[in-house]
């Protein structure tokens, strides 16, 4: 069986140090026509540029790290939200739980049939077509669609980079409230990033975002250490 999303094809990432599990688990969904790119490593995964995977299949204990890094990473930095589901021989209430904090969507404990991660795949999928993240933010006459990853303004198209995009985003979820740069910097940029040229592109997307949406974009700066994105009044 296909695992679609839409028509398209299911996307999935796996990232495990076993070899024989893990090769196990990419033939049988590819066996199903699905594509799957599959990780050994940490170090592997996090070279990744683009991550437009449907669905995350990590195991907790890797090589070179913890799985969980991994899935701090997608969830903090990346704002990825694509389920995720862990693999793990860990069965304690506890250590379940902090998974969960961290923004897992399920688990699946050693051993288990592969059509049963199946079946916990397809079920994660059908509850995030769901989940807020697939809602409009609006602000004024701006409508920024999360799923499509569009903005109008007034009913029409605009075109933003996909930083503008980014920063646009966190600043419309976060409307009269005072964010200040550093967070926005931490909340949009990988934490190795070097911090002087993410202020510097910060700078100049704030700069660009203000000139294309000015006239419905109350944003401002405060003593140049943070934004409000001022509601109308």
């Amino acid at each position: 069986m296909i695992l679609k999303t839409n028509s398209q094809k299911m996307k999935i990432c796996i990232i495990d140090d076993n070899v024989v599990l893990s090769k196990s688990i990419k033939k049988f969904f590819v066996e199903a026509w699905n594509i799957v790119d599959l990780y050994h490593t940490r170090h592997d995964f996090m070279q990744k540029k683009k991550l437009d995977y449907h669905v995350y299949i990590l195991d907790i204990w890797l090589q070179d790290g913890n799985g969980l890094d991994i899935a701090r990473h997608l969830r903090e930095w990346q704002k990825i939200q694509a389920p995720i589901l862990v693999i793990s021989g860990y069965q304690w209430l506890q250590t379940k739980l902090e998974w969960f904090e961290i923004g897992i969507n399920d688990y699946i404990i050693k051993p288990f049939s592969q059509l049963e991660l199946q079946a916990r795949i397809k079920s994660m999928l059908k509850q995030s077509k769901n989940i807020s993240t697939q809602d409009n933010l609006q602000y004024a006459n701006i409508v920024f669609n999360r799923e499509m990853r569009k903005i109008t303004v007034a009913g029409e198209s605009i075109n933003l980079s996909k930083k503008e995009k980014e920063i646009l985003e966190f600043l419309l979820s976060h409307q009269d409230t005072f964010i200040a740069k550093d967070l926005l910097i931490k909340s949009i940029w990988d934490p190795w990033y070097d911090y002087n040229k993410a202020n510097n592109t910060l700078n100049v997307s704030i700069c660009r975002l203000r000139k294309k949406l000015w006239t419905s974009f109350l944003l401002r700066t405060l003593n140049a250490e943070g934004y409000i994105l001022e509601k109308e009044k």
